[in-house]
Order: C-alpha cells, then structure tokens, then sequence
C-alpha cells in the first residue's frame, strides 16, 4: 500500500482520478485499486490501508519478550507513515496556494 499511497498521491495532486492499473500491476488487486480510486480522498484511503497492515503485522505476539520491540517498530513505522501524510498535506498546501499578482505581471510582461 505504501506505492499505492505515492501514486495516489501523484494522481491526486495532479487532479487525475483515475489511476492507471498499469502503475499499480502486480502490487495492488484489481478490486482494491478500484477501491482506491473511488474513495473520496486516495491518499488518505491508502494510508488508512497501510496503518491496517501494520496492525495486523505487529499483532501482540505469543512471545511476551518480542513485544518491547515490536512495539518500538511499529512507533517507527507509524511515524514514518504520519511524514508522509505531512508532506502530502503540505503539496495539497502549495497547490491551493494562489500565486501573487506581482509574479503573474512579472511573468506576464518578460516571457
């Protein structure tokens, strides 16, 4: 799900709803790439996806001397996940950004 949620993210910032399947081939089923471009927001969808799957992963062990650690890769992991989620709300930041009119004149007048 983690290239899932790049290209989601890709296709999002570039306002494209569709996901092409040749991009996702062989990493995502075809049910769960429909998934993907159906919901409201990709991006977050797929992140939403990814947390699943380390929770699952790092399910409480039956070994009670593993769970310090596994906790500790999974706090890393989720951190991990939570940059990437700030780095694509900072992208939806600078698209939304209007550009100043002295730049648009500028741009205007010398190119």
């Amino acid at each position: 799900w983690i290239a899932g949620f790049s290209i989601a993210t890709m296709q999002y910032l570039r306002s494209i709803p569709e996901i092409p399947k040749e991009m996702l081939e062989g990493i995502l089923a075809d049910d769960d790439l429909q998934t993907l471009q159906d919901a409201p927001h990709p991006p977050i969808y797929a992140a939403d996806r990814c947390r699943l799957c380390l929770h699952e992963l790092f399910a409480p062990p039956s070994d009670q001397s593993l769970m310090h650690t596994r906790a500790l890769q999974l706090n890393l992991l989720e951190e991990s996940l939570n940059n990437m989620m700030d780095q694509c709300g900072a992208m939806e930041r600078i698209k939304a950004s209007p550009l100043p009119m002295v730049y648009i004149t500028h741009m205007r007048t010398f190119l």
